[in-house]
């Protein structure tokens, strides 16, 4: 089943939950239910405001940043709201849904890319947000290993991208 609905265009998949919202889910409570763990594992994997995988979660909340930066402009109150609530979800979830270990893993990971395509002033903007977004990963997580913060890690990587676009 999860083969036939990744196999369905975006827009589809999009008209079918919209559908399932409307006419299912807000008569039957357990709607939702008889859609199947199958299903809704599929249904929900690539949305990273409901995803339970640190790299669909950070990919998202970087993508979104990485957008904001590019147009040089500030996130509304709304969106930085509902990221960091989010980021704050999953890292104050009890093992084994703590993500803590995994975000910040995957940040050393995806930063250099999202960095890279960005220009001075975009990165600048685009640190602050990630910063600020996983800020709470800095307050237990990182003083207790000893690692580098989150605003740190995106200074170092700006400093290794200027010297290497310099040379």
């Amino acid at each position: 089943m999860a083969d036939r609905w990744d196999a369905l265009p975006f827009d589809l998949q999009l008209y079918i939950v919209e559908q399932l919202d409307r006419k299912t889910v807000r008569r039957h409570r357990a709607a939702l239910r008889r859609l199947g763990k199958v299903f809704a594992r599929t249904l929900y994997h690539g949305d990273w405001l409901t995803s339970t995988s640190p790299v669909l979660t950070v990919q998202g909340i970087l993508e979104h940043h990485a957008a904001v930066a590019r147009a040089h402009q500030k996130p509304t109150a709304d969106q930085h709201g509902r990221i960091y609530g989010r980021v704050l979800d999953l890292l104050t979830c009890k093992p084994p849904r703590n993500m803590t270990v995994g975000m910040y893993e995957q940040l050393q990971a995806q930063l250099p890319l999202y960095l890279e395509d960005l220009d001075d002033e975009a990165r600048g903007l685009f640190s602050h947000l990630v910063g600020t977004s996983f800020c709470y990963l800095d307050r237990y997580y990182v003083k207790r290993l000893s690692l580098a913060t989150v605003p740190e890690l995106c200074e170092r990587l700006r400093h290794a991208i200027e010297t290497t676009e310099r040379e």
